[in-house]
Formats: structure tokens, sequence, C-alpha cells
């Protein structure tokens, strides 16, 4: 229906009584999804709060393990979400220069991209061609003549 649509979730790893059959449940869960991004967290005890009454709660070398486990499998879907966007031409709003000699922006499905600083100016908005990665990086390339605001 919206493709080229970005999910992305917020997952909290450890919570007090997850089970070993629950992380893997989960994992499998978010293989099956394909977020294109999550924001993952490591349960902590927070002093006060119901959670920290709770039984069985998860040592941290456990919690540890399972945020890698996590994070592997999310950095795997938005590797896959981003590559799947090569070759697109998206809206993308040019945030800043970067040190390294790039101009960052952010396109309308959250990728970040970057390109030659000559290329395209901050603050504005261009539709811009998705071209490769470079490292972790998705290189892009303004196409001015079909948006800029």
């Amino acid at each position: 229906v919206f493709p080229g649509m970005a999910i992305t979730t917020d997952i909290i790893v450890g919570f007090p009584g997850e089970t070993p059959e629950e992380h893997t449940e989960s994992l499998a869960f978010a293989k099956a999804m394909h977020f294109s991004g999550a924001h993952l967290f490591s349960y902590s005890l927070r002093p006060g709060t119901s959670a920290a009454t709770l039984p069985d709660q998860i040592p941290a070398e456990v919690k540890k393990h399972r945020f890698h486990e996590m994070k592997a499998v999310i950095a795997q879907s938005e590797r896959a979400f981003a590559e799947s966007q090569l070759g697109e031409a998206l809206p993308v709003l040019w945030e800043q220069a970067e040190r390294e000699g790039s101009l960052r922006g952010l396109s309308d499905n959250y990728l970040h991209v970057h390109t030659d600083p000559a290329l395209a100016k901050p603050n504005t908005l261009t539709h811009t061609r998705l071209l490769h990665f470079q490292g972790r990086r998705i290189m892009a390339e303004p196409i001015p003549s079909l948006l800029q605001r």
C-alpha cells in the first residue's frame, strides 16, 4: 500500500521474567517484521518502579548478550531496508555539513543520506536519488529540477 514506508519500533531486552524462549521469539518476530530501524534498550532497574520489585531480574551479562543479538537482527533489517531504497528518488531535507566533507540529510522515510556539499544546501528540500553505500553511509545525489524548496 505504501511502497518504501519505514516501520520502526522500540525494543527492550532483559525485562524481568523474560525467558530464553521469549527472547528467541522476540528475535524471530523482529526478523519477520523487517523493521527499517529500532531503538534498542536493555532493561535497567529503576528504584521505586513496579518493575524493580518483579521477580526473576535478568543478570547484566545475559541482558548484554540479548541486546547484542537483537542489535545484529535490527542492523541486518536496517541495511536490507536501505538497500531496497537504492535507485529511488526521495525527498530529502538537507540538515548540516559533516566534518568528513559531506552534507547529511534525512529522507521522508527516515534514511540518513549524504551528498557532496556543492550539490545541495542545508535547510533545503530536494528530490534525491539514492545511489550506493560508502561504508555504512548512503550516498545520494539531489535532483534539483524535480523539487527544491
